[in-house]
């Protein structure tokens, strides 16, 4: 595992014990690597040691979206539903 120094003013670093404040830094990086798109929901559950539904919860509290469909992606979607919906005319 790589190590990183992160340098804080005193009093942003004074307000959390350390060992909180390098847990809140971790989550803040790797939610911030979900919502660019550069990390998976499961890669960024396992990181953070959290089974996938916390994981969910914790995207949720932060609006990051679970499922992000393009509009394409929506209705390329929408479209694959509505055919196996419907009846098959052979």
């Amino acid at each position: 595992m790589k190590q990183l120094t992160l340098e804080l003013p005193d009093e942003l670093a004074e307000l959390l014990p350390e060992a909180e404040a390098i847990s809140l830094a971790r989550q803040a990086w790797v939610l911030s690597l979900v919502r660019q798109g550069k990390l998976g929901i499961g890669k960024g559950a396992k990181l953070l040691g959290m089974h996938l539904s916390e994981f969910a919860r914790l995207l949720a509290e932060h609006d990051i979206p679970y499922f992000d469909y393009s509009e394409h992606e929506w209705a390329s979607g929408e479209q694959a539903l509505h055919d196996l919906t419907q009846p098959n005319r052979d």
